[in-house]
């Protein structure tokens, strides 16, 4: 979608459901699955985390699960109908389906979150013959355990509030304003989890680069100007001492030579 519009900004998209029809309805199956609708691969993956909370009667997480459940649906439909169902004027014919080395994977993957979990009476019997706990699942056992499990009801109950959600939230927003505008704030901005992430990334890359200069610029590069000041002070140095006089020159060999010899000596 990016690609053929040319901007992350889904306030200026829409209506780009009779334009990327094969991108549309991939983008519906994924985020359908996304929400958790029955029978695709999504609904069971969240089935299994609020059964797991059930049976461990962790009921904050699964008020928070059901909780993040619902505000999927919400930001699901609320980024399906945006993008693909809203309408929007009328577009330059620059916009276009993608090609198909493009939407071939987005098909491949839209029918996947369709069929994937067929194949579970088939895994858990290969997984059996390898492992005596595993317990084969026959598909129809599976279809009637996950319907009848109160986790099924949880599922459902997000489903609905999600769309609820959604569908007033004009309403919803205008209750917030009128009672709660510190909540509507909040949560507008997103529970200021984007200004922490934003200050808290900020000082990371502020004391990297601080860390950066001080090691590199000031250390680093303080010890290569230190040792280039102090080799052209031996340049100078060693450079008077040449006077081309023969008697000095000998002089500095008897010098260094009666150095080595005490070195030898108290080595």
């Amino acid at each position: 979608v990016i690609h053929a519009i040319g901007t992350r900004d889904i306030r200026q998209m829409g209506g780009l459901q009779q334009y990327m029809p094969v991108t549309g309805l991939t983008f519906t199956a994924g985020a359908l699955a996304l929400m958790g609708v029955p029978l695709l691969n999504g609904f069971f993956s969240k089935d299994l985390i609020l059964e797991a909370t059930l049976e461990h009667h962790a009921w904050m997480p699964l008020i928070i699960a059901v909780a993040a459940a619902m505000l999927t649906v919400f930001y699901s439909v609320r980024t399906l109908f945006l993008v693909f169902w809203k309408k929007s004027p009328d577009r330059s014919t620059a916009v276009h389906e993608s090609p198909l080395t493009m939407t071939i994977p987005l098909m491949l993957l839209a029918a996947g979150t369709f069929s994937s979990w067929l194949i579970v009476g088939n895994l858990s019997a290969s997984w059996s013959k390898t492992n005596p706990e595993q317990t084969v699942i026959p598909l129809t056992e599976l279809i009637k355990e996950t319907f009848t499990s109160p986790a099924f009801i949880f599922t459902l109950t997000a489903l609905v509030a999600g769309y609820l959600l959604f569908r007033y939230r004009s309403g919803i927003n205008g209750y917030l304003q009128t009672h709660a505008p510190s909540f509507k704030e909040a949560a507008f901005s997103g529970l200021w989890f984007d200004s922490f992430y934003g200050r808290l990334i900020s000082l990371v890359i502020k004391t990297g680069e601080t860390t950066r200069y001080v090691i590199d610029e000031k250390i680093m590069e303080g010890i290569n100007y230190r040792t280039g000041e102090i080799s052209m002070w031996l340049s100078r140095t060693s450079a008077k001492m040449q006077t081309g006089s023969l008697h000095w020159n000998i002089l500095y060999i008897l010098v260094m030579l009666i150095v080595m010899i005490g070195v030898l000596i108290l080595w």
